[in-house]
């Protein structure tokens, strides 16, 4: 260990302010009023229009959702969403809400970055019968 000496560790100072500290408490308490969460039902709007989509050749959708995107890959009598994206308004909701069937979910990863999308999606599906119906779930779980 010859080289440690001339390595330089650098701590972070300690916190000053905590959960506890009164002026944390107080900007919560302002921004309370302004700050109230959409329900799974606002967010996520089911269709009345349903349907499959015909691919005449290999087609790919790319749904950017900032921190994690989504991606519908189909062919002819096939469709797969690859991950489900991170916002708790999945970006692939608006156009998958009017699919009758999404064939196969692939997660690439499992991390907030491909799953939360898809978890708000299984929560609103478990309150409502709404569209898509899901096939099989795959997951890379290295």
């Amino acid at each position: 260990m010859p080289f440690v000496k001339y390595c330089k560790i650098r701590v972070n100072p300690t916190d000053i302010l905590d959960s506890g500290s009164q002026a944390i408490k107080d900007f919560i308490a302002y921004l309370d009023p302004y700050v109230v969460p959409a329900s799974l039902d606002q967010l996520l709007v089911s269709s009345d229009v349903v349907g499959n989509i015909r691919f005449s050749h290999p087609t790919l959708y790319v749904f950017p959702g900032g921190q994690g995107d989504a991606a519908l890959f189909g062919i002819n009598g096939f469709n797969m969403l690859v991950d489900g994206g991170f916002s708790r308004k999945a970006c692939w909701w608006d156009f998958a809400r009017h699919l009758d069937r999404l064939d196969a979910v692939l997660f690439t990863r499992l991390n907030n970055c491909s799953i939360s999308g898809m978890g708000s999606v299984l929560r609103r599906k478990a309150t409502a019968n709404v569209y898509p119906q899901i096939g099989h779930f795959f997951c890379n779980l290295e």
